[in-house]
């Protein structure tokens, strides 16, 4: 063989040689990248999840004051014209102060009896959600959690329910 012909195969070798060790080192630094980001994506979600668990917990801590409260007792055991709308004055006080999109209290049938957002035009006042998971869970539990979209607003949320 010829000695072009040798230096050709060897730079050829050289070549392919400097492709492969390439291709290995961008494999382990692309490897490396990913494990990064799937850290640090894991980090985020653990922090976004953390975040909404607390927000929940302190919506969660509603229904014992609100249970407490003589108009949420009068509104329930009386259920007079009085009662339902000192009921309704209160939690529209409440969820402005708290943030809460909405409170509302059913009767044991799953009526809407009062609801912060009573003087709306979507207002949950006489609509009955005794079909609703987060109901019967808190007829069945004590208490009940659904995420779903809300059948009268069409928005979606997560809704926290506990007997009274």
């Amino acid at each position: 063989m010829s000695p072009t012909f040798n230096r050709l195969a060897a730079l050829g070798a050289v070549i392919v040689l400097a492709a492969a060790v390439t291709l290995a080192f961008w494999q382990v630094a692309h490897r490396a990248g990913v494990a990064r980001a799937e850290s640090g994506l894991d980090q985020r979600l653990q922090l976004y999840a953390r975040a909404v668990e607390s927000e929940i917990e302190r919506f969660r801590a509603l229904a014992p004051v609100l249970s407490r409260d003589a108009r949420i007792v009068a509104a329930l055991t009386e259920g007079g014209e009085a009662e339902l709308a000192a009921a309704n004055g209160y939690l529209e006080a409440v969820a402005g102060e708290t943030g809460a999109d909405a409170l509302f209290i059913m009767d044991p049938t799953g009526l809407t009896i009062a609801s912060s957002n009573h003087a709306d035009p979507l207002s949950f006042v006489g609509h009955n959600y005794r079909f609703r998971p987060y109901f019967l869970d808190a007829l069945a539990t004590g208490q009940g959690r659904y995420y779903a979209v809300g059948v009268t607003t069409g928005r979606p949320g997560y809704f926290l329910s506990s007997v009274i």
